[in-house]
């Protein structure tokens, strides 16, 4: 619930900084931004949906949600202005968790946040902060867990998840096969 409130209002924040009337800016990049204008309020209006009852665990919202995100960074990016270009690299980084959170696994993890398993669950392998790890340790600890882990995703989301998370252009499918 944190993170989805964490992305809900960083969105909104990248958003308000795409607004047109960058006084920092050109007239062409304010231009760009009142061209955007329309994509980012619909972006702006889906986000505020996605706070509303279970949309974010539902994957056509979400493919949706993505695809608004999408069209209004790829709408901003013409524009030259320092302001705008530093909140369309948030707002493009925004853009990558929805595509994520808009697959199977990413719907998965949202119906069953692995931070509230058990910490017997493979060895607390949910528990521990991976990214503290140097590369190669978590990169052995990654595939010494994988199995029990794919077998986790399988009792929760039902074993058409395997394919996804095997699949080596995936998120999951990246941090395993390192």
């Amino acid at each position: 619930m944190i993170g989805k409130t964490i992305l809900f209002v960083s969105a909104l924040v990248l958003l308000s900084e795409c607004a047109p009337k960058v006084d920092e800016c050109s007239i062409s990049d304010n231009l760009i931004a009142l061209e955007c204008k329309p994509k980012a309020d619909k972006l702006r209006a889906n986000l505020k949906k996605a706070e509303e009852g279970n949309n974010l665990i539902n994957l056509e919202f979400m493919k949706n949600l993505q695809n608004s995100c999408e069209e209004t960074f790829k709408c901003m990016k013409p524009a030259k202005c320092e302001k705008i270009i530093q909140s369309m690299s948030g707002l493009e980084k925004n853009c990558e968790k929805m595509k994520e959170m808009a697959t199977p696994i990413g719907q998965c993890l949202l119906k069953n946040p692995p931070e509230f398993a058990p910490s017997s669950v493979c060895n607390g392998f949910f528990k521990v902060d991976k990214m503290k790890m140097e590369a190669d340790k978590r990169c052995k600890y990654m595939r010494e867990n994988k199995e029990c882990v794919f077998k986790w995703f399988e009792e929760k989301c039902g074993k058409e998840i395997r394919k996804d998370l095997e699949d080596k252009n995936s998120a999951i499918g990246k941090a395993y096969n390192c």
